[in-house]
């Protein structure tokens, strides 16, 4: 289960269902409470959730998707706004402006959630940034084939990424 920026709405994940079910969330006593279930492609199994609490992206590994929904701020009630065929999951950068997705970079347009394909982050990305520094000025990730850690510096302009060294294990 993730929260949102805002604490009004939780997320939780049904997994081998295509639902997703969304919880207010009582700030005084922690209590949550059911505000409805939503569609989700088949089999959900990764959740993101933007920086600015507008919006969560749900991958769909059964039905190979990713789905993007706005949050409504006063309900948090959810509204499936789009998908997106081929992705499973995205890492989002803290401050909102992109989102990773294996070796892909997106844009993400803060007023709708849309994602727009920017580019791809370059060789040695296998398979793209697993995380991103709290400050959105660094990534990192690992690449399965030479056993190593890589570290990358993130272009706050186009989100590209720039190998600024690896560890090896």
């Amino acid at each position: 289960m993730m929260g949102t920026k805002n604490k009004k709405t939780r997320i939780s994940q049904i997994l081998e269902r295509s639902v997703s079910t969304a919880y207010a969330n009582d700030g005084t006593t922690g209590v949550l409470t059911s505000i409805g279930k939503i569609a989700a492609g088949l089999s959900p199994s990764s959740i993101a959730i933007h920086p600015n609490g507008k919006f969560v992206y749900v991958g769909n590994s059964g039905s190979n998707d990713l789905s993007i929904y706005t949050i409504d701020g006063t309900t948090g009630k959810l509204t499936l706004t789009g998908t997106v065929a081929g992705i499973l999951g995205i890492l989002i950068h803290p401050l909102g402006k992109f989102g990773y997705v294996g070796t892909s970079i997106y844009t993400i347009d803060t007023t709708t959630g849309a994602l727009t394909f920017a580019g791809t982050t370059g060789a040695g990305l296998s398979p793209g940034p697993s995380t991103i520094h709290p400050s959105g000025k660094f990534a990192y990730g690992v690449d399965h084939n030479s056993n190593t850690v890589l570290m990358y510096s993130i272009d706050a302009t186009t989100g590209s990424l720039t190998l600024i060294g690896t560890i090896g294990t």
